[in-house]
């Protein structure tokens, strides 16, 4: 009895792993890293004043207040 053979041309088979390769890494791309500008700056700015780089305080809307550096 033969066995199940199903051939596939190897050109079109690479060809399907490179479409599937790349959407795999559209979509991890699109996961991972689709955090906008202003998020990652709000982030670091927050992350700073968490770690005492940078003079702040809150205001009553909750948000960050920079006092700016004098020699």
């Amino acid at each position: 009895m033969e066995v199940l053979a199903l051939y596939i041309d190897e050109n079109i088979l690479a060809l399907l792993y490179g479409i599937g390769c790349a959407a795999c890494g559209f979509y991890i791309h699109k996961n991972y890293f689709s955090k906008s500008r202003d998020e990652i700056v709000s982030d670091t700015i927050e992350y700073l004043c968490e770690q005492g780089f940078v003079k702040h305080n809150w205001d009553e809307n909750g948000e960050i207040v920079l006092h700016p550096y004098k020699k």
